[in-house]
């Protein structure tokens, strides 16, 4: 047997974490399994298997690579090499060949080699794994029937039903069976013998192509397989099916030891092929008569088939063959969807026995045309299925043309109306809506399909005010009523959303003075109304929304930038809630850099709907341990009349686990599908309905197809094998099943003769739940007999199922020869009525007219004539008739196609009716609007425009201009007041809008907006302009208002946040110019959470204010005081001269605040403050330096005790800034791995034995070397680092024991230390560990667990829960440092501790300092009595150690025995230790 190899073992390890590596391994592994190292490429682990199959003992190899090298062929070492070599550069190239060694008994061995790289995280291939199949007894199979079983290869060689001849390398005919010389005419084989090849060619120059083609490939081993023309002995032509194969195994060949031929007869298939040309020719010749494109889609052998002049249609040529796949890229992506799912319907549904779409379909050059494209099915399968389509496309793209312009027109009708900013509705008598615009279907969050035709009281007036408005409705409709111009009332929305409306009414009448209707404009002014409530009313939180949720909630102002997050939103990142701070840049600071770009978008998109959808997105975000967490944030907006967001509310959701488990799911799911795909056997599964729902393209390969058109075959409905199908049904009832026979291929009707083997698959409750087939191709075959038939049949079909009216006439006479029905059912005969008469009984157009039609038709090269045709009923209805020539029988016809086209008159008049329609609606509008031209012509105005007008004031009163309506001016607009928006229209292309300044009758000025909006044709032109004026003076009184809001505290009137920042920089620019100073100090009261959380918050805010009042009270005129948030304010001291003024400000308001109390629920409160000055530009040159440092300063008084005031220093800096970078080079150690362990062992004292280690990190650093733990334990604690740093340390340490105990070492117990920030974690730190277990293999029973004792007593009631828990999982707990703690004995009896380790700290006074003595007997004797284990640690002197034994402590660590050590050097000390274990 084979010594065991560290290959070896990885192999296993690999197969025990990897599934679908073993899985590779049973699949393959026939004649052995080879695993090489191509890091290290000499090492190849190779099976006894491998070796025996070569006659080889395994016992005398090395499991070197070139060991196998020696003994394969040099040509087929070079193309192994070539394979590996493309295999490794491209994982998809397979590394699959066959190759030859040499036997130890001097004969061939034939082996099929295929392997698979194994790839790093950085797909860089490390190993290989590769399987052999021995092939040598196939290869050899025809050559020893020769040689060895003469007499029965005699037998098979005379009554093959095939041409067998057998020639030497001269190319003369040694022997040739019965059924060849009957193929050829020739009396006897006999007779045949000793004939040269070239008697059988055609001619003596095919033969010495022949010769020159193919038999340097037969010495090369390739089986040949042509089709080809031989000569008979009466020098006929045969069409014969050939193959050949030299008799000598070897390669290259000897070819003197004879080549076999077999000849098969395929004339008869040939001449059929024949007979389809010609008959496909005779169906083209008929299509190509008629105007439409005629298509036939054949999906049996899933083909298409189309005619001349759809191929014309198109712009393909006639001879082009159009794919399947082409047809569905040519159909326009925005049509596409519709289109499939009408085919879909059609191939499913056995009701459909017809069809008819309109769509786009590019041509050749690329422009899209418009088709109509009718089809019927001509032919199902037994159980219903469509075998074959034919179908007809017919070019519409003028009519389309047509109705585009109609659409246009409607289009321009509606962008008057929908530019406006006003709901536009119109009511009928009853009440029903028959008209509205786009902004009335926004506001009732409806499309106008959903509302047109709704009565608009039943469907969007609320409850309590329907009986009033619908009241004074009915009065109107009546005439008792004059018109309500103006009324305000609240409408519920299809959402039932409330919104309050202002309308402004007309009633509509018809041509006779009836009133027929209502036409009203409203405007929303829901938003107005709330906005005035909101100002006087303080921002809700939402804290108690989403308390009980694990989501967290933010707010963000997005005026003020300031922002709200909860409790749950902070602690989801490890942060506390007062650690982030109170705006949207702690957001953005959490943010992945590479999720930020996407993160801003999706917000501005949002903010760019103006709240059309909800917010959603997924996104990275850091955590406070420096982690990323992936989360779904969700969110709504609100926005101001102008459409700005205002406010931005939303949920944070950790969706981290689930984006985890689905890239998991997706690697083992890539894993198994590269060897899936890589098997050479057709594999596929199915369902307990017979649906296939995966396949390898092996699979696919076999019934000639591609895999994708094989996911959902139904086998039950599809399958045409009664046989196949009954095995399936067996396999799934009983569990397994076999098919050896023929099938008819998907694709290519080609009958396949195949071996399938089923296995049934299983559920977890033991039902089957599915199978899968494995396919083996032995044969392919095809049949074509049927196919002239169809074709013949395909022309009639064609003519009397086509949908569009169709008509043979006699040229000569005018007789109607033949109709299909389509023309009966348009003209109103049946059809032997039509054939009775003549088409001049039809067209009511004279011979002279039609004559004037056909030349036109001939000079403005049209493929089709206009006439009028008389139907049956006295009708006249206007036709495009596609007439050609064709021959019927034996006689020349007219093929005349008739489309019925009288409905473009109809398109005409409604073009008409919407131009009348525009300026009934227009004329209703509350706002005076104009459309003008570029020369402020106007063109077209509403009723309340031409109210403005005054005729003496306008010099052409046909054609005023814009100015002289509005303005009642001579010029156009250009003063301060009246600007004129047009010209930065005109030149820019876009709405413009412009504020103008009017006065009323009693002199009171109004604000007017005026919108003006170009108006664009199809090519993108502009042709004219829309002009409208809004009052918006209320509007803007409100937004000054809101304005006033956002920059000033409403509490305690003083500046805010956003405005002390802005006069910060606006003092920046003065003083860089004037080289003046000032000073920056932010001021909290101390312990106001304290106030606020005792005496609530009116009494906090009596403090703010107050407090205020004391601030403002020691300040000049010219200092800013701002309040920035809670307790938290901010005062700007400009251009000052004396450092010193702020000191002395401080100084006065600590006189006041310590001679002044506040007076809160009859209890005097006394305050006290901390302060941070940073001075400009000694502290800092930007707004956000200056206060940056002004904020640690504040942050250093109050870690100064508070009560007090500090100036910035570097040093604060220096400081902050060697944290942050020792924090980044941690970051980036953790990125790099940089961290290494290092293990201290333990020894039993008495026998010096070692019994465990101590795994202990270090820092690998590139410029500071080995760095200890001292230096940076406490920065990872802090910086929650010590998360991902401790997980690392875990699962390296799992990883060495088991290594270690795997390759026969006893590491004794490994023991690791726990932190207090993972302890703190809880739950999370057991699933972390239990994962590591699962991931590792290790086993916990190798590993002991330290806490500190200080650790354990910090909350000890939790810290026993899960203690508990991990000693269940079969960890050995140790308390370290045993002594520097204050630990209770109640508490420590309830602790899960197996051991106790006594701090070095008193180790180092042994044996002579008695508090040492005193405090290591203590803890011994504590340990004895509570059964537990003790160790010491820092044992560093014999003097030491021998005291400890003396007093019952025998386990030891130290430098006494050893430091701490890499991994190599533990290695090298465990492999000693078994030594003289052994030794022992």
């Amino acid at each position: 047997m084979i010594e065991d190899n560290y290959l070896k073992d990885e192999l296993y390890n690999l197969i025990k974490q990897d599934s679908s590596v073993f899985d590779f391994i049973q699949a393959g592994s026939l004649d052995g399994i080879w695993y090489w190292d191509l890091e290290n490429p000499e090492n190849e682990w190779m099976s006894n298997r491998f070796w025996e199959t070569f006659g080889i003992d395994p016992s005398t190899k090395k499991h070197l690579a070139s060991e196998w090298q020696e003994i394969i062929f040099e040509d087929d070492l070079k193309t192994a090499t070539e394979n590996f070599n493309k295999h490794l550069e491209n994982p998809n190239y397979p590394y699959d060949h066959i190759v030859r060694y040499y036997h130890q008994d001097g004969n061939t061995v034939w082996i099929r080699c295929r392997g698979i790289a194994i790839r790093d995280e950085n797909h860089k291939p490390v190993k290989m794994l590769g399987v052999h199949i021995n092939l040598s007894s196939i290869y050899s199979q025809f050559h020893d029937l020769i040689e060895s079983q003469g007499a029965q290869f005699e037998t098979l060689f005379n009554n093959a039903q095939i041409g067998l001849i057998y020639i030497n390398d001269d190319r003369e005919l040694i022997k040739a069976n019965p059924r060849l010389a009957k193929m050829l005419g020739y009396e006897s084989p006999n007779e045949m013998v000793g004939l040269s090849m070239k008697s059988l060619h055609l001619s003596e120059e095919n033969f010495i192509s022949f010769g020159k083609k193919y038999f340097e490939s037969l010495r090369n081993g390739v089986n040949l397989n042509i089709e080809y023309q031989v000569r008979c002995k009466d020098n006929s032509p045969l069409w014969v099916s050939l193959s050949g194969k030299a008799l000598d195994n070897n390669i290259p060949a000897n070819l003197s030891k004879g080549i076999l031929w077999s000849l098969q007869d395929i004339s008869d298939r040939k001449m059929i092929e024949e007979k389809l040309l010609k008959s496909n020719e005779r169906w083209q010749a008929a299509l190509n008569a008629n105007d439409d494109g005629v298509w036939e889609w054949d999906l049996q052998a899933n083909k298409l088939y189309t005619s001349e002049r759809w191929n014309a249609i198109h712009g393909y040529k006639a001879e082009d063959t159009i794919k399947l796949e082409d047809w569905q890229n040519n159909i326009h992506p925005d049509d596409l969807t519709r289109i499939e799912a009408t085919l879909h319907e059609v191939l499913t549904d056995p009701s459909i026995s017809s069809f008819s779409s309109e769509y786009r379909f590019r041509s050749v050059e690329g422009s899209y045309r418009w088709i109509l494209d009718r089809g019927i099915i001509l032919e199902r399968s037994d159980a219903g299925k469509p075998l074959r389509i034919i179908g007809t496309h017919h070019n519409i793209s003028q009519r389309k043309q047509f109705e585009n312009a109609l659409i246009q027109e409607r289009n321009r009708s509606n962008h008057y109306l929908d530019i406006i900013g006003e709901m536009i509705i119109i009511l009928d008598t009853l009440g029903t809506i028959s008209m509205i615009n786009q902004e009335g279907c926004r506001l009732l969050e409806a499309r106008e399909s959903d509302i047109i035709g709704k009565n608009w009281f039943d469907t969007f007036l609320l409850v309590d005010n329907y009986t009033e408005v619908k009241g004074y409705f009915s009065q109107l409709m009546a005439g008792n009523l004059d018109n309500l111009e103006y009324v305000e009332n609240s409408i519920k929305t299809i959402k039932s959303n409330k919104r309050l409306i202002a309308w402004h009414n007309s009633l509509v009448y018809d041509e006779s003075g009836k009133i027929i209707g209502l036409l009203s404009s409203g405007r929303d002014i829901t938003e107005k109304r709330e906005l005035e409530i909101k100002l006087e009313e303080e921002r809700l939180r939402f804290e108690l929304a989403v308390e009980g949720t694990n989501d967290g909630l933010w707010d963000w102002n997005t005026i003020t930038n300031e922002a709200y997050f909860s409790k749950q939103f902070a602690a989801m990142f490890g942060y506390d809630a007062k650690e982030l701070p109170n705006t949207i840049d702690a957001w953005k600071e959490l943010l992945h850099p590479d999720d930020k770009e996407s993160a801003y978008e999706a917000v501005e998109t949002y903010f760019n709907s103006q709240g059309t959808h909800a917010y959603q997105n997924i996104f990275r975000m850091r955590s406070k341990d420096g982690s990323w967490k992936w989360i779904k944030g969700r969110g709504k907006a609100l926005f101001d009349s102008d459409g700005r967001p205002v406010r931005f509310i939303g949920f944070n959701t950790d969706i981290t686990q689930e984006i985890q488990l689905q890239n998991k799911i997706k690697e083992s799911q890539q894993r198994f599908h590269d060897i899936f795909d890589a098997v050479p056997v057709g594999i596929f599964y199915f369902t307990t309905d017979m649906i296939i729902k995966e396949l390898n393209p092996a699979f696919a390969n076999i019934l000639g197809t591609i895999p994708e058109k094989l996911v959902d075959f139904n086998m039950r409905e599809r399958l045409n094998n009664s046989r196949m199908l009954e095995s399936i049904r067996k396999c799934l009832s009983e569990g397994e099943a076999s098919f050896h026979g023929t099938y008819i291929s998907v694709s290519s009707a080609k009958a396949s003769f195949i071996d399938v083997a089923y296995r049934a698959i299983y559920d977890e409750e033991g039902n089957i739940k599915g199978g899968i087939g494995i396919v083996q191709d032995l044969t392919l075959q095809k049949s074509l007999e049927d196919e002239v038939t169809k074709k013949e049949t395909l022309h009639k079909q064609l003519f009397t199922n086509k949908k569009v009216p169709t008509l043979f006439i006699d040229p000569l006479n005018g007789s109607i020869i033949d109709a299909n029905k389509a023309a009966a059912d348009f003209y109103g005969y049946t059809v032997d009525e039509l054939t009775k008469m003549s088409i001049s009984q039809i067209n009511t157009m004279d011979p002279e007219t039609i004559k004037t039609e056909m030349d036109n038709a001939l000079n403005e090269r049209r493929d089709y004539f206009l006439f009028q045709h008389r139907l049956q009923s006295g009708d006249i209805r206007d036709v495009e008739v596609y007439s050609g020539p064709i021959t019927y029988g034996e006689k020349e016809i007219l093929y005349s196609i008739v489309h019925d086209v009288s409905d473009k008159q109809k398109l005409e008049l409604e073009l008409h009716e919407q131009h009348k329609h525009l300026q009934n609606v227009i004329n209703g509008m509350h706002d005076a609007m104009t459309v003008i031209d570029k020369d402020y012509n106007v063109l077209l105005m509403n009723e309340a425009a031409k109210e403005m007008l005054k005729e003496e004031l306008i010099e052409d009163i046909e054609h005023p201009k814009c100015y002289e309506v509005s303005h009642h001016s001579k010029l156009p607009c250009e003063s301060e007041n009246h600007p004129c928006p047009l010209k930065k229209s005109i030149q820019s292309g876009t709405t413009q809008k412009a504020l103008h300044r009017h006065l009323t009758a009693s002199d009171e000025e109004r604000l007017v907006e005026v919108t003006i909006s170009p108006l664009k044709n199809s090519a993108g032109e502009t042709y004219a302009f829309v002009e409208s004026g809004h009052d918006v003076t209320d509007l803007l009184e409100m937004k000054k208002e809101l304005h006033r809001q956002i920059n000033f505290d409403n509490l305690t009137g003083l500046p805010s946040r956003t405005l002390f920042m802005d006069r910060l920089q606006e003092f920046i620019i003065h003083a860089k110019r004037n080289k003046t100073k000032a000073a920056v100090i932010i001021i909290n009261i101390d312990h106001f959470k304290i106030i606020n959380e005792s005496f609530g918050h009116q009494a906090g805010d009596l403090v703010i204010k107050t407090f205020a009042e004391w601030i403002q009270g020691v300040l000049r005129n010219e200092d800013t005081l701002a309040r920035l948030s809670g307790d938290s304010y901010a005062i700007l001291l400009e251009d000052i001269v004396d450092d010193l003024i702020a000191v002395r400000i401080l100084e006065s308001l600590k006189t006041i605040v310590d001679e002044s109390y506040i007076e809160v629920v009859d209890q005097e409160v006394h305050l006290s403050y901390s302060a941070g000055i940073a001075i400009y530009p000694e502290d800092g040159k930007t707004t956000e330096n200056i206060f940056k440092n002004a904020d640690a300063a504040l942050y250093e008084a109050k870690e100064g005790g508070r009560n007090t005031y500090r100036y910035y220093t570097d040093e604060l800096t220096e400081r902050a800034f060697h944290r942050v970078v020792m924090d980044t080079n941690l970051r980036d150690a953790i990125k790099n791995e940089e961290f290494v362990l290092y293990y201290q062992p333990q020894y039993d004292s008495r026998s010096n034995t070692l019994i465990g280690m101590e795994a202990l990190i270090r820092w690998n650093h590139h410029s500071m070397g080995l760095v200890s733990p001292g230096k940076f334990i406490h920065i990872l604690e802090t910086s929650s680092l010590i998360i991902p740093v401790g997980i690392w340390i875990m699962k390296t340490a799992f990883k060495q024991a088991l290594i270690w105990r795997q390759n026969g070492y006893d590491p004794g117990i490994l023991s690791v230390n726990l932190s207090m920030v993972q302890l703190a974690s809880g739950k999370e730190l057991v699933e972390q560990i239990i994962q590591l277990l699962k991931t590792t293999g290790c086993n916990p029973a190798w590993i002991g667990l330290e806490v500190t004792e200080s650790l354990m007593m910090n909350n000890p009631d939790k810290t026993i829960g899960l203690l508990n828990e991990l000693h269940e999982l079969g960890f050995l707990i140790s308390m370290d440092d045993f002594g520097t703690g204050y630990s209770s004995l109640s508490y420590l009896k309830q602790m899960p501790i197996s051991k106790l380790k006594i701090d070095k700290s008193f180790i180092d006074g042994l044996p002579d300092d008695e508090d040492d003595i005193s405090m290591a007997r203590s803890v011994i004797g504590l340990a004895k009595n509570m059964k537990l284990e003790v160790i010491a640690e820092g044992v560093e002197k014999e003097e030491q150690k021998n005291f400890l034994l003396e007093n019952g402590c025998h386990e030891i660590q130290g430098y006494l025995y050893a430091k701490p050590m890499d991994v190599e050097k533990m290695t090298a000390l465990l492999k000693e230790h078994n030594e003289m274990q052994l030794e022992k």
